[in-house]
């Protein structure tokens, strides 16, 4: 019982909050039209799990308005796997509808009407992305690993400022393109050989050197 009171409360937290989303944008033809940020998780890891819970989270607020618990499994799927054809199971599949834990951006895009849903990358998991295959390519190659290579604190470090690179210049694919490879030298400098010269420059700039030239100080 305890567990029933918590769940009807938690719903009615997420329908309040899914309330607040209508007061800051008034709905059209009763469609809300409004930044959501929608992330999953596995029950375990390494992509092996077939559950998994999805969370949609307002741009606007902050808030969960939205969860689903998912599976890329269905028990019924498998069950009509291994019926005979006939007319019966052909009616059975038709009426059963499996909602699978994963869709990409091309399948829901009209779910509103045409282009109705815009998905943008997330910058945090293309910046995984990056560390990942670094480290993936230093798994492969036996040279590559050690002092004054690629390292681990050099990976961690470079992915970092990738992603402080992509959101510095969101929008602007023109300066992305100008500042992934002053990155890439500004992680590889040091004390003796300082690399920032492609760095960008002024007082805002993500690099520390070209910020301390700019105030006038002694870069550290």
């Amino acid at each position: 019982m305890g567990n029933a009171k918590h769940k009807i409360s938690a719903k009615g937290k997420r329908q309040f909050r899914a309330s607040e989303l209508l007061e800051l944008h008034p709905p059209k033809n009763k469609i809300v039209k409004s930044g959501i940020s929608v992330d999953e998780t596995w029950q375990s890891r390494g992509y092996t799990s077939m559950n998994g819970c999805v969370a949609a989270l307002s741009v606007d607020t902050d808030n969960v308005v939205d969860i689903e618990i998912m599976s890329s499994y269905c028990p019924t799927c498998r069950k009509i796997s291994k019926m005979p054809r006939s007319i019966w199971s052909e009616a059975f599949t038709a009426d059963h509808v499996v909602t699978g834990i994963l869709r990409d951006s091309i399948s829901v895009k009209d779910t509103y009407g045409k282009d109705s849903v815009t998905k943008y990358e997330c910058i945090g998991h293309v910046k995984k992305r990056v560390g990942a295959r670094l480290r993936k390519l230093k798994s492969k190659n036996k040279n590559v690993p050690g002092k004054g290579k690629l390292a681990d604190y050099f990976i961690d470090r470079l992915q970092n400022y990738y992603g402080i690179v992509v959101r510095s210049n969101a929008g602007n694919l023109t300066g992305l393109q100008q500042n992934v490879i002053p990155a890439l030298f500004h992680c590889s400098s040091s004390v003796k050989k300082p690399m920032h010269a492609q760095c960008p420059i002024g007082k805002d700039s993500w690099c520390y050197y070209q910020r301390a030239l700019t105030c006038g100080k002694k870069p550290k």
